[in-house]
């Protein structure tokens, strides 16, 4: 479904940032996913970048095979066919835009499905898309640690919130994936916040003098950024 409002915001907010450099939490999350291809070990995969924005990422996968990408957003889609040569770009709604069936062996989703309204469907058309066997590789906030550590509030403040803004919990997230698809992992990344228990559990100073308790906030789930490596079902 069209919403133009959102299409006017995502093609400021890519005018403004055709050429922005993967630092930060966006390096660690580019990293992640680039080590989970790897992991997969399929040879010359043909990948969907779901949501490319700028087309940054997919510059990266392009390495390990054919790369197809698409972005709501006309804006993004002009500037990263003009940044990046040997990828098909597409403009349109990945629940609609016109691609075949089972014709894709990794489809790559960073931080998208948070902000789509039909979040079940968008999962379901990602089935479709992705051949017998094929893989989903998946990143979007986590919701414990995205409005209990501060990063709401802290986007809010910052007037950086997007028009839609749905984010899922692991159970959330899990539910909604495993109709399709076998998940192979689930984790998370990042560790961020600085209120109530987040203070504590990043705290530098028990980080240093604990050797353990760097290991705390991974093995509970509380990075701020969750990963999921699936495969579709038969």
């Amino acid at each position: 479904m069209t919403n133009v409002s959102e299409i006017e915001y995502y093609n400021d907010r890519w005018s403004e940032n055709t050429a922005d450099r993967i630092s930060g939490r966006r390096l660690l999350r580019a990293s992640t996913i680039i080590n989970e291809i790897a992991a997969l070990n399929v040879t010359d995969p043909r990948i969907l970048d779901f949501g490319c924005g700028n087309g940054s990422l997919a510059a990266i996968m392009r390495h390990f095979g054919t790369i197809t990408a698409i972005d709501y957003s006309p804006a993004a889609i002009e500037a990263a066919a003009n940044l990046f040569d040997g990828i098909t770009f597409l403009s349109g709604d990945a629940l609609t835009v016109p691609l075949p069936e089972s014709s894709f062996d990794i489809i790559v989703s960073q931080e998208v499905i948070e902000h789509v309204h039909d979040q079940p469907g968008y999962i379901a058309r990602a089935r479709k898309l992705i051949a017998p066997g094929g893989f989903l590789i998946l990143t979007t906030p986590n919701a414990y640690t995205f409005y209990r550590g501060g990063e709401y509030e802290k986007l809010k403040k910052g007037d950086k919130l997007q028009p839609r803004e749905d984010i899922l919990s692991i159970a959330e997230l899990r539910r909604i994936v495993s109709p399709h698809f076998t998940i192979q992992q689930l984790y998370t990344i990042c560790a961020s916040g600085r209120k109530g228990l987040f203070r504590i559990i990043n705290s530098p100073t028990l980080q240093r003098w604990l050797p353990f308790w760097s290991k705390i906030n991974p093995a509970c789930k509380l990075g701020l950024h969750t990963i999921l490596v699936a495969q579709a079902k038969s």
